[in-house]
């Protein structure tokens, strides 16, 4: 998966094994199925394809499919891309530590890739994505009350809901949809004047969802977790401690005394930000 901002020109960059040729890329937006990049040439490198996508107005999901030919003839990638309204750290952030202020050892890509996980692993820990992205057709519970609890944290906005009866799917008309109230901090989309129906994964949503800014204690917390990731430590990482003529220093570990993560800022993002919201 690639994230990139919205409103900047980016490349996308899809690794190969052997040497490629030539290449085309075809890039539709998920939420509509529209095609906003068709067979469009690519630049080659000898271990990887690149297009340059023009800047997004818009935080979407996007599917580029990459045709490529080699050596071994013509074979495609899909990948996913999220145009997202923030990041979480950028890679000017993380070159402010040592070592990864040596672009050689660490170029853009790796640390964006990189970035780009723990951006994921903290969303997972804490059932709350900081970076803003669309999910397109997620399915929640219709409860029977004017209420909506969204299983992804901080709905920003909606662009289509569906509701279905097992049989028959109506989707909300725009007019429906602007009427609709999104508390952010409860994950709730409330509809005033009717209720959602009572079902079970009857109501499908498309809609733009995490932190609108990202707290400042993440930001700090990505950038360690990037450098912990990417430099190597002489110290083992199963280790619970170390000793040294100054005594026993006990270390933060991964799946030790219920820490998550090896780096005690990223614990401490859990800590504050885990949360819970409904159910589907």
């Amino acid at each position: 998966m690639l994230r990139v901002l919205k409103g900047q020109p980016s490349v996308l960059s899809v690794p190969r094994d052997t040497k490629p040729t030539s290449a085309t890329v075809t890039v539709i937006r998920d939420r509509d199925s529209v095609s906003l990049v068709t067979a469009a040439s690519c630049s080659v490198e000898s271990d990887r394809v690149m297009y340059s996508l023009a800047a997004q107005s818009t935080v979407s999901s996007l599917t580029a499919t990459f045709t490529v030919v080699d050596a071994n003839g013509t074979s495609t990638v899909t990948v996913p891309v999220q145009v997202v309204g923030t990041r979480t750290a950028s890679i000017s952030d993380c070159r402010r530590l040592r070592p990864l202020n040596d672009a050689n050892r660490y170029p853009d890509e790796l640390i964006d890739q990189t970035i780009t996980e723990i951006e994921d692993q903290l969303e997972a820990a804490c059932g709350v994505s900081f970076v803003p992205y669309e999910r397109v057709g997620v399915k929640f519970d219709g409860n029977g009350t004017h209420e909506l609890f969204t299983r992804y944290a901080r709905p920003q906005s909606v662009s289509a809901i569906s509701v279905t009866d097992d049989v028959v799917a109506q989707a909300l008309t725009q007019t429906d949809l602007d009427e609709l109230r999104i508390d952010e901090e409860a994950g709730v989309l409330l509809r005033p004047t009717y209720f959602w129906q009572t079902g079970r994964r009857n109501i499908t949503v498309t809609g733009v969802f995490g932190y609108a800014q990202v707290p400042g204690l993440v930001k700090q917390a990505v950038t360690e977790g990037v450098r912990h990731a990417l430099v190597e430590s002489r110290i083992d990482a199963r280790a619970q401690s170390i000793t040294s003529e100054d005594g026993t220093a006990q270390l933060v570990t991964a799946g030790v005394r219920g820490a998550l993560f090896s780096i005690p800022a990223l614990n401490q993002v859990v800590q504050m930000y885990k949360q819970s919201f409904g159910v589907a």
